[in-house]
């Protein structure tokens, strides 16, 4: 596991914790935890009017965005992953998850 942590304008401070590969592919393959990650992904489509912060608030909406980065690209993964990136977050992955998950 690796933690990641940054200020934001110097008042502010995220704790990011980024899943290994293994972990990330085990919660997504289990039958109980994927089913339930794509099934709260699926009731959080249901609100595309809104924002991620909108719903979630600061800093979830980052985790949130994290998150879905990583489930995304795990090899032939739930779709749903990449359209909640496309609704909440313009399709674009979050860069930091991806720079870290490639160390």
């Amino acid at each position: 596991m690796i933690e990641l942590f940054f200020s934001h304008h110097n008042k502010l401070y995220l704790k990011l914790v980024i899943l290994t590969f293994d972990t990330v592919y085990f919660t997504i393959s289990h039958p109980l935890l994927g089913k339930r990650l794509i099934d709260i992904s699926k009731e959080l489509l249901k609100h595309k009017g809104k924002s991620a912060n909108d719903i979630f608030g600061y800093p979830d909406d980052l985790k949130l965005h994290s998150s879905m980065t990583l489930f995304s690209i795990i090899p032939n993964t739930n779709p749903i992953f990449e359209e909640v990136l496309s609704t909440y977050f313009n399709g674009l992955p979050d860069l930091n998850t991806i720079n870290l998950y490639e160390e």
